[in-house]
């Protein structure tokens, strides 16, 4: 049996601070490890990216483990290493400071959205969220860690 790791941070950035401000979130960021490259993928400043393991230095984590078929693995793999390279959804996170969720960049992605879409095209809505394709940019970390899909896979867990 494979599983799909992610996990859900938060820092003393100032950025982290105004995400979790704004959102009532203990969460500013999610990512994926990504098994075949050993590094996290998700979205960062830069857009859809790989960063090693040591990358940061965050103040709360939590980190799950999601079990899957060996076909499951590869389609969210496959999915995540698709958009390594699209750019980072700059006006979801204006949105998200201005509470205007209705704000988004078309063919852009920020950390949730893309973690969200990933998940949802392997396990599909009933196990992951109620949120239809094209519509993961309303989805914040908070609300995302609140899919049924991470429960009972709590592997670790810092503050």
């Amino acid at each position: 049996m494979s599983v799909i790791r992610i996990r859900f941070v938060a820092n003393s950035s100032f950025i982290s601070r105004g995400i979790r401000a704004v959102t009532g979130s203990l969460w500013s960021h999610v990512e994926s490890w990504d098994f075949r490259k050993q590094m996290w993928i998700s979205a960062y400043s830069q857009g859809i990216a790989l960063m090693p393991w040591n990358y940061a230095n965050e103040s709360r984590i939590a980190l799950y483990e999601i079990p899957c078929t060996e076909e499951e693995f590869n389609v969210f793999h496959d999915a995540a290493e698709a958009d390594l390279g699209v750019k980072y959804n700059w006006l979801d996170i204006a949105g998200l400071l201005i509470q205007d969720r209705s704000l988004t960049s078309a063919h852009r992605l920020m950390c949730a959205q893309a973690n969200t879409k990933w998940l949802l095209k392997t396990f599909g809505a009933a196990r992951v969220l109620n949120c239809a394709f094209g519509w993961e940019y309303r989805i914040t970390p908070e609300i995302l860690h609140l899919s049924p899909i991470f429960v009972g896979h709590l592997k670790r867990q810092l503050n």
